[in-house]
């Protein structure tokens, strides 16, 4: 999200918000005017990073959260995730799999020949090792984001990751209660990061957020032009397929839709000045 460049300073919300102002029971955590993005440390200052290695000499600074907003929190999320695909933990874990399913077999084949045999105590350990290994690569995936926190929202994202992937007990996405460990995965990635953002925003956010581009916003071109505005716009909209939404909520109805985006062709049709 780079709008905080894009967009002229001095826009105040109300001027592209329907009738001046909004009830508060919809008003959206991510509005047309941003706020600023502040990752300021404990005593103010310069921004503090940290340097994420990507793999061998390719690293990369990123800022750590402090406080903020809903914009804020995403902005984070969507660069853990990028760091997630470009560390290749999806296809280290695959090639991991598929090397402790090749020593799987190959015990077995071996045991059927001769339970004392030698070479069954090296695949043993070696598989042994490989199950170590696959175990410190979910881990690492879930870290790497407690490492780009203050050490406040780090202990919040543990907890999560503790409930979400570590208990028997919790609730999924389709608002069902589990009595299974999901364990550390990708799919329950994804849940950590909707009730991470529920600490920066209420469960609505995606209404809101979907509620707020299509009944409240009104673009002003006399002070932003077309481009600005709907780079913002599309900014917006990609945020609701990250946001706490109703349709996460416990024993709410099946029949709830989940939020979507916006389908911007047709959006940005019927907005454009004439």
């Amino acid at each position: 999200m780079t709008t905080v460049q894009t967009l002229p300073r001095g826009l105040k919300p109300e001027s592209f918000e329907r009738g001046g102002s909004i009830p508060g029971n919809r008003i959206p955590t991510v509005r047309f005017v941003p706020d600023d993005l502040d990752y300021k440390g404990r005593g103010g200052g310069k921004p503090q990073k940290i340097k994420i290695t990507i793999s061998g000499e390719i690293s990369k600074e990123i800022h750590i959260l402090f406080k903020g907003g809903m914009e804020d929190a995403l902005k984070l999320l969507m660069t853990h995730f990028s760091l997630v695909c470009e560390k290749k933990y999806a296809e280290r874990l695959d090639a991991n799999q598929r090397l402790i399913n090749t020593k799987n077999k190959e015990y077995d084949r071996l045991k059927t020949k001769s339970s004392e045999s030698p070479d069954l105590v090296d695949l043993s350990e070696a598989i042994t090792e490989l199950q170590h290994g696959r175990k410190d690569l979910k881990n690492a995936m879930f870290e790497l984001l407690g490492q780009m926190v203050s050490d406040n929202l780090r202990k919040k994202w543990e907890i999560i990751v503790a409930r979400e992937c570590d208990s028997p007990d919790f609730v999924n996405l389709d608002r069902k209660r589990q009595t299974v460990k999901r364990g550390r995965n990708l799919k329950s990635l994804e849940a950590c990061y909707t009730h991470f953002l529920r600490l920066f925003g209420p469960q609505d956010s995606a209404e809101r957020q979907k509620n707020y581009l299509q009944q409240l916003l009104w673009l002003s071109f006399d002070i932003t032009n077309v481009g600005q505005c709907f780079f913002r716009v599309s900014e917006m909209n990609q945020c609701i397929t990250w946001m706490p939404s109703l349709k996460n909520e416990e024993n709410l109805p099946d029949e709830m839709p989940r939020i979507e985006p916006l389908n911007m062709c047709c959006w940005e049709t019927w907005d454009l000045p004439m």
